[in-house]
């Protein structure tokens, strides 16, 4: 059994979970939080990505590997969303959410741009929760087929 094989569905649970508590958290702080616990939020959704991001990671480079142990159509499809959740990572939910607890720990959320920003961040969030998930069930799919296939 290839060491991907084990890391990399746990490491994709685990991001998969830092990344719905995030973004759920992102979501009750911009509905319901007063400045202060959101400024907190904020604070804490920066921290969250000093164990997402090398999980993430870890998760990203196990997939690419299994791919090369197992290429089909569904793990090129993964391939291909994989490197869609990282540009939208990347060019969009990191700085967002920087700018957002900048921001947030100024004090500064009464402006217009903030909620434009926020919802900018939630709204990609939503999708790389989606594409999350597509890629989970993707995962199961190309693993009964090669189960099948007796690999």
């Amino acid at each position: 059994m290839h060491i991907a094989e084990l890391l990399h569905p746990l490491a994709a649970r685990v991001t998969l979970g830092l990344f719905v508590l995030i973004w759920g958290s992102a979501v009750t702080a911009g509905l319901f939080a007063d400045r202060e616990l959101l400024a907190f939020i904020k604070e804490v959704v920066v921290w969250s990505l000093f164990p997402l991001v090398p999980i993430a990671m870890i998760t990203a480079i196990t997939g690419l590997q299994l791919t090369r142990v197992r290429p089909s159509q569904i793990s090129e499809r993964k391939r291909r969303r994989l490197r869609l959740i990282a540009a939208i990572s990347i060019v969009v939910l990191l700085p967002a959410t920087l700018w957002l607890d900048a921001q947030a720990q100024q004090d500064s959320v009464d402006g217009t741009l903030f909620f434009i920003v926020q919802g900018i961040e939630l709204a990609a969030g939503l999708v790389t929760l989606v594409l999350m998930g597509i890629s989970v069930r993707d995962g199961i799919l190309a693993k009964r087929e090669a189960a099948s296939a007796g690999r």
